[in-house]
């Protein structure tokens, strides 16, 4: 369990601020729900009961993973196809969430703790794009010009010896500097 500042992003709170109303419901049903994103009413379909109040929205597999449910999973579909977008999965959402975090400049850590992924998993999640890509470099250029275009941007070193009298004249045998 984390504790996310969910109230800077108000369309969030509006998510969670639903989910507590749909606890408290089930709560005041006697219906203990140990998940924030349950089923707040149970779901029955041709007289057969598919899934109970409180019921969780994923199933975990014998492996430990966890999936979406085919009803879900058919609504997303036909949520998908209604706002013309592409077919999603419930993942790409994920993916979606280290993207943002990555473009808004949240420091990969932070982000890595509200989402929850190791640094493998963020870094296959951050995915960067082509139309970022001359954006980047000009960037890095500005960053070069203003900080100095030798190695690293670090300051350069006053060297101890006298230029004359080291070999090369500062220089390496295999790299000679270009003044």
């Amino acid at each position: 369990p984390r504790k996310i500042p969910y109230s800077s992003i108000p369309q969030f709170e509006a998510v969670i601020e639903r989910r507590v109303a749909a606890r408290e419901k089930l709560r005041r049903t006697g219906t203990i729900a140990p998940w924030v994103f349950c089923f707040d009413a149970p779901v029955k379909l041709h007289g057969r009961l598919y899934h109970a109040a409180g019921a969780p929205l994923f199933l975990t597999r014998k492996r430990g993973d966890c999936v979406l449910l085919p009803m879900l999973r058919a609504n997303l579909a036909s949520a998908c196809k209604r706002a013309k977008v592409p077919r999603l999965l419930f993942h790409d959402f994920r993916r979606s969430a280290a993207r943002n975090f990555e473009r808004a400049g949240v420091p990969r850590s932070v982000a890595r703790m509200v989402g929850g992924w190791s640094d493998r998993i963020y870094s296959r999640y951050a995915i960067g794009a082509e139309n970022e890509l001359g954006a980047a470099m000009a960037d890095v250029g500005g960053y070069l010009e203003q900080r100095g275009w030798h190695s690293g941007g670090t300051r350069q070193r006053n060297p101890t010896k006298s230029q004359e009298s080291m070999a090369e004249g500062g220089g390496s045998r295999t790299l000679r500097r270009q003044y």
